[in-house]
């Protein structure tokens, strides 16, 4: 366990380490020990991880990164050695010296030796005037991950205050030589990979187009990340955030100046003995044909490796018999067997579970979910009740921060005119591989952020009956924009609300999203498209394509499927829509909608513990070790 640290370019006291620790109850004697040496257990257990022997300094750093808990620790190592495996681009320099020659040419990073009185880092990055190009910021972020293993071999901080300097760039430059895709997997290496916390971010720059660039990062970060963002036009409203002697020289500070500071970090980290560490890392990756593909194994069921089966009559799930949602005759069958979840008794144990721990959670203000709810959510989870769990808190949270989306009930009285503007429904048929069909079309009428919000509200009340009655593995999504202005959709869409009923969706519905087909012949379409990839995990933003004719997505979707407006064999999309509504606002669904509105969340009462039932792997049973 770490009591001091020596770095050459890091100032780091033993009272730092204990504040930090006593800032997440790590402080009492073994804790800390006992954290690592299960971490360390676990780590030994997994046959897809290639590199076993850890130093306990570095997991020691992780388990600070996850404010003590050991089960987002092992998250978090999984996340990081998985990623050396499927970007292994990010990983393959180890030589800071040689490797980077020229590079603080055009990009230097930074973090500064001296700490807040709080325990937080000043980290700099700082963007010079010469043109730049894709090469420069992949050269760029792999220097940081150089930097990254320094970091959580040696520092010891709450988190980091991140200063970007972009007041010699061209800040058009900058956005346009910007690959995305690089930009999403480095930001989710710093904050899900290493767990570096980030405290704020300024943003340096006097320039009158940088909120295109702030756009753009927002859409990348996490939303609470985001909201850490400001722009300081000036160094004097720097100082005004950040604590002024902390900073460099030339940013008016007392400490040395970026360029020399960078050239002591070049040096340090070029080391010998720090290139063989980084090499020996580069080879904590994983093996995927080892990793445990049961789907009932520590994750599954909340029964590490004890699953038993119920010798009970398997009770097949009843599904309305209406024509607005219909399944195949073996669907429900076949859906569950998808997820291992066919066999007797199975789908009712991970039910049982889901609604045990629902009447635990003093939180939740709605205990009485139904089992249907329950059993589609355990479905969009491929099986997995602790996702399920996670789901359902997340529904539930979100129904407190952002009410706004679901305060409509009644889809007729609500909603009269949205059909001017925007459909959105599900498909009544489903394909011979369990996937459904959903179609959102925007007309050609003037739109407002007014019109998004209903079209939000709307989807939610679409979302809360498919999750009472649809069984399905995922869905096809067409986005038909054939009718719209696309600079009106870009400019009037608000991406926070966007962000939201996005992450509404995929992590807390559950949605799964095989593939999105935006119809458009617009020129302009690649802008939409890149907002929607920012909005959307990058996996999901690898399923969109374009289709400019009715005729190139009857190539990809099965053509009988379809409106007959769009060539296909079902009814128009016009009076599949005026049957969805009338279908949402039977009195039961407005009943149940009103029902659901209620299964919010009081913050008051969410277990602050540290040491829960998602802490050191004891749900609520940590014991002290009586050690020194």
């Amino acid at each position: 366990m770490t009591e001091s640290v020596k770095s050459n370019m890091l100032e780091i006291t033993s009272r730092m380490i204990q504040e930090v620790r006593k800032e997440y109850n790590l402080d009492k004697p073994g804790m800390m020990d006992q954290a690592i040496d299960i971490l360390y257990n676990w780590i030994q257990k997994q046959d897809h991880l290639v590199k076993k022997d850890f130093c306990r300094d570095y997991l020691e750093r992780i388990i600070i990164s996850t404010k003590g808990s050991v089960e987002k620790a092992k998250k978090r190592i999984d996340k990081v050695c998985t990623m050396r495996t499927m970007v292994p681009y990010l990983f393959e320099k180890i030589h800071a010296k040689y490797d980077f020659p020229n590079l603080q040419d055009f990009y230097i990073n930074l973090n500064l030796p001296k700490i807040t009185e709080d325990n937080y880092r000043l980290f700099i990055a700082k963007i010079g005037n010469k043109p730049l190009s894709p090469s420069v910021y992949l050269q760029a972020y792999q220097l940081s991950v150089l930097f990254c293993e320094y970091m959580k071999l040696y520092d010891y901080t709450l988190g980091y205050h991140v200063i970007y300097d972009m007041r010699d760039a061209n800040i058009l430059d900058v956005v346009t030589k910007m690959d995305l895709v690089d930009l999403r997997n480095v930001v989710t290496f710093y904050t899900d990979g290493y767990g570096f916390r980030i405290k704020g971010v300024y943003i340096l720059s006097n320039s009158s187009v940088i909120g295109t660039f702030v756009d753009i990062l927002k859409q990348i970060v996490s939303a609470k990340i985001g909201q850490r963002i400001c722009v300081c036009k000036t160094i004097e409203e720097l100082y005004e955030r950040v604590p002024k002697h902390l900073l460099p020289e030339d940013y008016g500070g007392e400490q040395k100046s970026v360029l020399t500071l960078y050239d002591e970090w070049i040096e340090e980290i070029s080391q010998d003995h720090h290139v063989a560490y980084l090499k020996e890392m580069r080879g904590a990756c994983t093996n995927e044909k080892l990793r445990r593909t049961d789907k009932f194994n520590d994750d599954y069921l909340g029964m590490p490796g004890s699953f038993k089966m119920l010798h009970v009559d398997l009770i097949m799930t009843e599904f309305p018999k209406k024509d607005i949602l219909q399944v195949n005759s073996g669907t429900i069958q076949e859906v569950k067997k998808e997820f291992n979840l066919d066999k007797p008794g199975m789908i009712d144990q991970a039910i049982d579970i889901v609604y045990d721990w629902i009447q635990k959670q003093e939180h939740f203000a709605k205990k009485d979910f139904r089992r249907d709810y329950l059993e589609r959510i355990i479905i969009s989870t491929k099986g997995s009740t602790e996702k399920a769990k996670k789901r359902i808190d997340k529904v539930c949270t979100m129904r407190t921060m952002v009410p706004n989306l679901f305060e409509k009930c009644h889809a007729k009285n609500d909603f009269p005119h949205l059909k001017d503007w925007y459909i959105n429904l599900n498909m009544p048929k489903i394909t011979d591989d369990n996937y459904r069909i959903f179609i959102a079309k925007i007309n050609n009428k003037p739109l407002s952020a007014s019109v998004f919000m209903e079209a939000y509200q709307f989807s939610v009340i679409l979302c809360e009956y498919l999750k009472l009655y649809d069984y399905t593995i995922g869905y096809h999504v067409i986005c038909d924009l054939r009718d719209t202005n696309i600079l009106d959709v870009v400019s009037k869409i608000d991406l926070v609300d966007l962000r939201n009923i996005m992450t509404l969706y995929t992590d807390g519905y559950g949605f799964r999203i095989k593939s999105i087909y935006v119809l458009s012949n617009s020129s302009m379409i690649g802008a939409f498209i890149d907002i929607l990839k920012q909005i959307l995990t990058a996996k999901i933003g690898q399923r969109i394509s374009v289709c400019k004719t009715v005729e190139a997505l009857h190539e990809c979707l099965p053509k009988h499927l379809l409106p007959e407006d769009y060539g296909g064999e079902q009814k128009s999309i016009s009076i599949l829509y005026d049957q969805w509504l009338e279908e949402l606002s039977l009195d039961n669904h407005v009943a149940y909608m009103e029902e659901m509105r209620g299964a919010c969340t009081n913050e008051a009462l969410r277990r602050p513990d540290k040491f829960n039932d998602d802490y050191l792997g004891m749900p609520g049973s940590f014991k002290m070790l009586h050690v020194d």
